[in-house]
């Protein structure tokens, strides 16, 4: 059953969590990291996102921001995703 539809809001704060596949590793190196840091750069400067915290880990990573007035989700994809 797919999850109820997110609630958008100006001024709404977002907790996004993303985990690697089967508990499997996201970044592998130091350099994965910088990598992600500058999608998340990229998403903040075209989206005009808040980033407030955020959290890397070996197996997950984790942000709170805040979004307005566009919506939130392409923003966490372009985060994690170049180009899209």
């Amino acid at each position: 059953m797919a999850r109820a539809l997110r609630v958008e809001y100006p001024g709404a704060f977002y907790h996004a969590i993303n985990r690697g596949n089967a508990g499997g590793e996201i970044f592998k190196s130091p350099r994965d990291r910088e990598k992600f840091l500058a999608y998340l750069q990229t998403a903040v400067e075209h989206y005009g996102l808040k980033i407030h915290t955020y959290c890397l880990m070996i197996v997950k990573l984790t942000r709170s921001c805040e979004r307005e007035p566009r919506k939130i989700r392409p923003a966490m994809w372009r985060s994690i995703l170049p180009g899209s």
